[in-house]
């Protein structure tokens, strides 16, 4: 060490080794029907001419691997990225500032390289750690899954000399950090903090003598700008924790309400009203799982967060199916030919039907996406494995809750689009039951949770916001919008009033003289 700085005891030194472990990426990649593995082999060979380039001193390349995660015989595409792991050692005296200096710069770089004939393919080179256990995985891989690429000879320098990792620690001017400096444990920098675009890694944390921590200077400011904002981050997550939690907490006790005043009056149960009660269950569910899983410890893979998770989708699912359903009755209803065919059938037997599709349609798709899963990995994920997210793969998201989620709402506005035209063509179409007093409350509240799934997926793909918020609100208050359209009316509040003072409603003794005097004059 020398005023903060590592630099050389010699100026010009040799027998000097390096390990440089990378990975690649391609821009502006040529359309070619070339595999895996011939890109892999000009990859090596660019590779090695592009360090002889930038150090412009003679070496053994020792070792060199390149792999990639998929078969050999794989057409490349321009998502493709290759792990390349190098060993490298420089018999000749060579300037060792200048030469690492040149080493580090190489492996961030991006350079021309000309694949075959005028297709000219950019190659970005970034340090990579996993790069660097290559030669460790190589015999643990599964070799008919993944692609590797070995040396054509193998070339030794003089073991005795020690292999030092290539990165921007090897020159940078350093810090000793002790115990608690600066508000951070040390101690557990490793596992604590990991930022994109940040050097530190985890050679640059060594014990010093034993006693503090190795950083360099310059990484430090960039640190404590991510260390902000992730703070910041885990404060807003804290705060939509809670703001989720008092939400569901209202809807719940809403959703009770609406359900005990279904349950209390027989009058309400009509094909619409028992629709109505299975979508309070079913939304009653879905909000309780995602409670749990706001609220659980359960780590990855317990049989816990599989059953959880797996509810949960189930919940969400049948909550979307019954509100098609009360939207598909509403059309069958007030479309003549079907609405007679209908009233056929009796009450509890079409409930029954419109049960079975929402709740086997739901049921299906949990049991597709398990299957599928377990398949595709061979029996070890199951598709509910992780208390992070509701599903193990982000494909399963998309196909099994949002492609039946725009099915449904697809749905809905071609029923509610054929129910309007059919009420404004014929105004003396079915009124009954005051069917048309819940088509229009259907239509309110598919409005509004619509807009609300629509945000949530929306939200999903983006960090904490203040759409996180507002959308932490519509989504958990669903239970307070059903409960304002279904109980909080002149008729059910009438219903209850009864029922909590029936004083009120009993008539006068001039009311019954009045009635007896009627009925003796008729």
């Amino acid at each position: 060490m020398a005023n903060g700085s590592c630099l050389s005891i010699l100026a010009k030194t040799t027998n000097l080794r390096y390990t440089i472990a990378l990975k690649t990426k391609f821009k502006n990649f040529p359309v070619s029907n070339f595999s895996v593995y011939h890109y892999m082999k000009k990859i090596r060979q660019f590779l090695i001419k592009r360090i002889s380039q930038k150090v412009k001193d003679k070496f053994i390349v020792e070792n060199v691997l390149v792999v990639a995660f998929v078969k050999c015989n794989t057409k490349v595409t321009k998502s493709a990225e290759f792990s390349v792991y190098l060993n490298i050692f420089f018999y000749n005296y060579v300037n060792r500032q200048k030469l690492e200096d040149s080493l580090i710069t190489f492996t961030n770089s991006s350079f021309a390289m000309n694949f075959h004939y005028f297709n000219i393919c950019n190659v970005q080179l970034m340090q990579n750690q996993f790069a660097l256990f290559l030669p460790s995985l190589l015999w643990k891989s599964n070799s008919e899954n993944n692609c590797w690429l070995f040396p054509e000879e193998l070339k030794h320098g003089d073991p005795v000399f020690c292999n030092v990792f290539v990165d921007s620690f090897l020159t940078c001017p350093q810090i000793l950090i002790k115990g608690n400096a600066f508000g951070v444990t040390w101690e557990n920098i490793k596992t604590s903090f990991s930022f994109e675009g940040l050097s530190l890694n985890f050679h640059q944390f060594n014990n010093f003598d034993g006693n503090g921590k190795r950083v360099c200077v310059r990484d430090i400011q960039h640190y404590f700008k991510h260390y902000q904002i992730f703070q910041m981050e885990d404060l807003g997550k804290i705060l939509l924790t809670i703001l989720t939690i008092v939400c569901i907490g209202i809807s719940l006790v809403c959703l009770v309400l609406t359900f005990a005043t279904y349950m209390t009056f027989p009058s309400l149960r009509t094909i619409p009203g028992l629709n109505n009660v299975f979508l309070i269950i079913s939304l009653f569910t879905a909000q309780i799982m995602l409670l749990i899983r706001q609220l659980s410890t359960q780590e990855d893979y317990s049989t816990l967060t599989i059953v959880v998770s797996a509810l949960t989708h189930f919940s969400w699912l049948s909550t979307f199916f019954w509100l098609q359903v009360c939207s598909y009755h509403m059309f069958v209803v007030f479309t003549s030919k079907l609405g007679k065919d209908s009233r056929k059938d009796s009450p509890d037997k079409t409930v029954v039907k419109y049960a079975v599709y929402a709740y086997g349609a739901s049921l299906a798709i949990v049991l597709l996406n398990m299957v599928i899963s377990l398949i595709t990995t061979s029996g070890r994920d199951t598709g509910y494995d992780k208390i992070s997210t509701l599903f193990t793969y982000k494909i399963a998201y998309i196909v099994t809750l949002i492609a039946p989620l725009v099915y449904v709402c697809a749905t809905n506005m071609i029923f509610y689009i054929g129910t309007i035209y059919k009420i404004k063509s014929c105004p003396q179409v079915d009124n009954t039951s005051g069917n048309r007093v819940h088509f229009a409350v259907y239509i309110k509240l598919f409005s509004l949770t619509g807009l609300t799934w629509i945000l949530q997926i929306i939200d999903a793909f983006l960090v904490v916001s203040v759409l996180s918020y507002f959308v932490a609100v519509l989504n958990g208050l669903q239970g307070l919008f059903i409960f304002i359209s279904y109980v909080c009316n002149i008729r059910v509040m009438k219903m209850w009033r009864k029922i909590c003072s029936p004083s009120l409603f009993r008539p006068t003794h001039s009311q019954l003289t009045s009635d007896k005097s009627e009925t003796t004059s008729l």
